[in-house]
């Protein structure tokens, strides 16, 4: 009997955690750092009016989530520090709930007292897709213009390939052309090349 009641409580939890993460359309654990500095910021504003009950659950479950189950080695409360007390209870109140189950517990309290914070995770969610959106179209852009250059860099070798081997073609045929028209006088076949702009970089040396 026992069992079968821990495992309806450890459905009802994962369904809970579910509905959480459906309704606010991100991971449990990113909802829950938006809850926790959604609830500092807006507490240390004075924004956010919260009864002194829920004030102490919403310190247990923090506690939960960062230290696990209550500690008496974690308990600092003196005597006197009935604040303290009421913290330290309500999170020894809580006896083994997990991680998770805090972390859902937190979000859903914060939903109920204060509803603008579904506005808020779903403007902060809203900011991170259209920044996410803008950091793919500057790599796109990045990307188209490193393949541009790649092509040109491309295009420039084959043309110089083309061109090397036009000269040789070219180099060749002037040279048999120029060997016909001045036999023997290579002065002049090479003369025939500086105006072809294809002469070596030194003219023949004639030998008398």
């Amino acid at each position: 009997m026992e069992n079968q009641t821990s495992k309806r409580d450890s459905d009802t939890a994962v369904a809970e955690i579910d509905l959480i993460v459906n309704k606010f359309g991100a991971p449990l654990e990113d909802i829950y750092k938006l809850a926790i500095s959604f609830y500092r910021e807006r507490k240390q504003s004075c924004e956010l009016m919260v009864p002194y009950e829920k004030r102490l659950l919403f310190m247990a479950y923090s506690k939960q989530v960062r230290y696990g189950p209550y500690d008496a080695a974690a308990d600092d409360s003196g005597w006197f520090d009935f604040i303290g007390n009421d913290r330290m209870k309500a999170w020894k109140d809580l006896g083994n709930l997990s991680t998770s189950d805090a972390m859902s517990a937190f979000i859903t309290l914060l939903d109920i007292v204060c509803p603008s914070f579904r506005d808020f995770v779903s403007e902060h969610l809203q900011s991170q897709k259209n920044l996410k959106s803008e950091e793919q179209q500057q790599n796109n852009v990045q990307s188209d213009v490193s393949q541009a250059v790649n092509d040109m860099e491309r295009f420039e070798a084959q043309r110089q390939q083309i061109q090397e081997a036009l000269n040789r073609q070219t180099y060749h045929q002037f040279r048999a052309y120029a060997q016909q028209q001045f036999v023997g006088d290579p002065t002049q076949v090479w003369s025939y090349f500086v105006y072809a702009n294809l002469a070596p970089l030194k003219p023949p040396v004639v030998i008398l």
